[in-house]
């Protein structure tokens, strides 16, 4: 079985991902900063193949060095990153502060 890591598996790219994978051949670690939110907002909580993922709440800002082990200690193949921080909120802030100017 393959073995790779969902950078952002909170995301909700990161999560449909994540439920499309268990549906084949790979064994799957979820890492993300935040705590997984309800089991709602996550698709792949619901995959009868939810046995092959792994939550781990990490911090890449923090702990690259960690996920370098993680990955050498567990023989990862592959790495998606999904991680980034967009806020919608923050961005109609930032677009009525330029219309103003």
């Amino acid at each position: 079985m393959k073995k790779i890591i969902i950078l952002g598996s909170n995301s909700f790219a990161g999560s449909c991902y994540i439920d499309y994978l268990l549906n084949k051949n790979y064994q799957i670690y979820g890492f993300s900063r935040s705590k997984e939110p309800a089991k709602v907002l996550l698709k792949y909580k619901f995959n009868k193949n939810i046995s092959k993922f792994k939550f781990i709440k990490f911090d890449i800002n923090r702990n690259l060095n960690s996920l370098k082990k993680f990955m050498k200690k567990n023989k990862v193949e592959y790495i998606v990153d999904f991680l980034g921080q967009g806020m919608v909120a923050e961005s109609w802030v930032h677009h009525l502060m330029v219309s103003l100017i």
